[in-house]
């Protein structure tokens, strides 16, 4: 057949969804074979310099001040360069009005990225083989979601995805991270391109920008938020950018939110079932409280804690995620539905004029202090990858 060059065991209901959506299907499946070459290119430049000088002169570059010797190689600067390329299609009043729309969601939006958006992630058999080969999740679990903290908060800042403001920098910083994992995979010679296409590829980092975005507004609308239609696009042209930024083909990117909804849909009609992978980086995540408990009573609130983020992430993954991913069902389940009516009675105070301003404002207070919490005064660096996990 026309498109049999395209199909890959990783691909899930090829002809269906070939006959249904070919128009996006196609780009999708497309895809799969390609990754970040100016991303690829600039972390293979640096593969001599020692970690900490390859750090500073990605620090410098970024910066635009002059790097340490040996300076930033060519094709560091030829990817920095790249990204400061605005689009013409970006909007920066959009932008600011998107972010703060993500700040408005406040611990809604910390509980959805937590027990939602990442745990889809997770789920896909072949998308999470990366995080679950780089260890970064079970063995540096806090680390991990310190990281992901501070990357939200920079992102949903004021001007924060200017070029050179914190957004755009860190999410620059992750597009190196993402290469030196592809690099240190494909030196391992333990990836199976036969399975699951490339590392880190095209197809995965759209589905990630939709992690953080069509995910993430479904997941704070389940808990009871409304958001109307112009804040959803609003949201989602935030995420756009952050997506061109961070390497995914500006083709790819989805331009409104019936585009997302059904490019979404198409990636999860066509990914495997969860796996054993999917499980071990699930709970890692639900149950880090556990692991960061030192005494008895830190343990015994820890694990109410822990109860509770499990029956949160069942009530908003579709059943047959959760329960392969072995998530109970009971005990504290009745509480979701009820979390739920409650923020949907309190919802309709935000039409009062200076409420959401007031909301906006709090949300940036829960961000800030998650990531001091979290990183307990220590500085959260966004370092490239130097070891995978063992086998």
């Amino acid at each position: 057949m026309q498109f049999d060059h395209l199909r890959h065991p990783r691909v899930y209901h090829f002809d269906e969804t070939l006959r249904r959506h070919r128009e996006e299907f196609i780009p999708l499946a497309k895809a799969l074979h390609r990754t970040d070459p100016l991303a690829d290119a600039a972390v293979s430049a640096m593969a001599d310099i020692p970690t900490r000088e390859r750090m500073a002169i990605i620090d410098a570059a970024i910066r635009g001040d002059e790097a340490p010797a040996p300076g930033p190689p060519a094709a560091l600067e030829e990817l920095i360069e790249e990204a400061h390329q605005v689009p013409r299609w970006v909007d920066w009043s959009r932008l600011e009005r998107g972010a703060a729309v993500l700040m408005r969601t406040g611990i809604l939006g910390g509980i959805t990225l937590g027990a939602k958006s990442l745990i889809e992630g997770y789920c896909a058999p072949a998308g999470n083989k990366p995080l679950a080969m780089s260890g970064r999740l079970q063995d540096q679990a806090a680390m991990r979601l310190n990281e992901t903290a501070r990357f939200v908060e920079a992102v949903g800042s004021p001007r924060g995805m200017r070029p050179g403001q914190p957004g755009f920098t860190i999410t620059l910083k992750v597009r190196l991270m993402h290469a030196s994992v592809r690099q240190l995979i494909w030196q391992s010679g333990r990836w199976r391109s036969d399975l699951w296409a490339l590392p880190i590829n095209q197809h995965d980092m759209v589905a990630t920008i939709h992690l953080f975005s069509t995910s993430f507004l479904e997941g704070v609308q389940h808990l009871g938020m409304r958001l109307s239609p112009s804040d959803q696009e609003d949201f989602l042209h935030l995420w756009r950018y952050v997506g061109y930024v961070i390497g995914v083909d500006e083709d790819l990117l989805p331009r409104t939110m019936p585009e997302a909804h059904l490019q979404w849909s198409i990636i999860g009609a066509t990914q495997g079932p969860p796996d054993d992978d999917s499980r071990a980086l699930a709970m890692a995540l639900l149950e880090n409280p556990l692991h960061e408990a030192t005494t008895d009573e830190e343990r015994a609130r820890a694990r109410k804690h822990v109860a509770f983020a499990k029956a949160i992430c069942r009530s908003l993954l579709k059943e047959e995620h959760a329960d392969a991913l072995g998530l109970p069902k009971g005990g504290w389940g009745v509480l979701p539905p009820l979390v739920t009516r409650t923020i949907r009675s309190l919802d309709r105070i935000r039409r009062i004029g200076f409420v959401e301003p007031w909301l906006e404002k709090q949300g940036r207070r829960y961000w800030n202090h998650t990531v001091a919490i979290g990183s307990r005064g220590r500085p959260i660096r966004f370092d490239l990858a130097t070891e995978l996990a063992r086998q």
